[in-house]
């Protein structure tokens, strides 16, 4: 006997299951590192500057791999150049992208604040307030010779990646004290693909716009 209930169910289930069978998740990744192309504010006039320098490294310096270190000039020549600076670093997650992970590695010489749209995502030293002298902070050498590792959640659309940052003072000789960030950011994301012949797009939005 035809029941109509049951045969509606039926078709329901079977068009789920034809519309899942042509549904594609994609994994993605993009990757955010320090180089000159991240902005740094003057701190003086307040204004973003379209690029940072690659600064001169310290050879005690740890590395990470495919970001520079970087500052306002090469080499700090005199204390008004030690900081507060504030760098920043702008990227975008398509439209459509779930399951967002992010693993975020810094260091500093001397002192940091990192934030990831707005919020601290965390310090290490005193960058507000710093020591007039390296020697009055005990884990001056600490700080900058070891790298953090943070896990952070970005979002759909623009992300801005700011890091606060200082450097000690004690001395001036731009080859015995010198100042810079690193960081890299590592993102992993899922899209999904309708593969319906004529209908290849995201399931939702599309992922243009990757920028690093």
């Amino acid at each position: 006997i035809f029941n109509a209930p049951k045969c509606i169910f039926l078709f329901i289930f079977i068009f789920i299951l034809v519309i899942s069978e042509n549904k594609l998740v994609n994994a993605a990744s993009v990757t955010i590192v320090s180089d000159t192309s991240t902005s740094v504010e003057d701190p003086i006039s307040g204004f973003f500057m379209s690029s940072s320098v690659a600064s001169w490294v310290h050879e005690a310096w740890p590395s990470i791999t495919g970001a520079t270190w970087i500052w306002s000039t090469d080499r700090v020549d005199n204390e008004n150049e030690f900081g507060p600076y504030t760098f920043k670093k702008i990227f975008n997650l398509p439209n459509g992208a779930t399951g967002i992970t992010g693993s975020l590695q810094i260091t500093a010489d001397n002192a940091y604040e990192l934030y990831l749209n707005g919020a601290l995502i965390g310090s290490d030293g005193t960058v507000s307030s710093p020591p007039i002298d390296h020697d009055q902070d005990s884990l001056h050498v600490q700080r900058w010779s070891g790298i953090e590792t943070y896990t952070v959640t970005p979002i759909v659309g623009d992300n801005v990646i700011e890091v606060r940052a200082n450097n000690y003072g004690g001395w001036v000789d731009p080859d015995t004290n010198p100042a810079g960030i690193i960081f890299r950011l590592d993102v992993s994301y899922s899209t999904c693909t309708d593969t319906t012949p004529s209908h290849a797009t995201l399931c939702s939005g599309d992922s243009s716009g990757l920028t690093a």
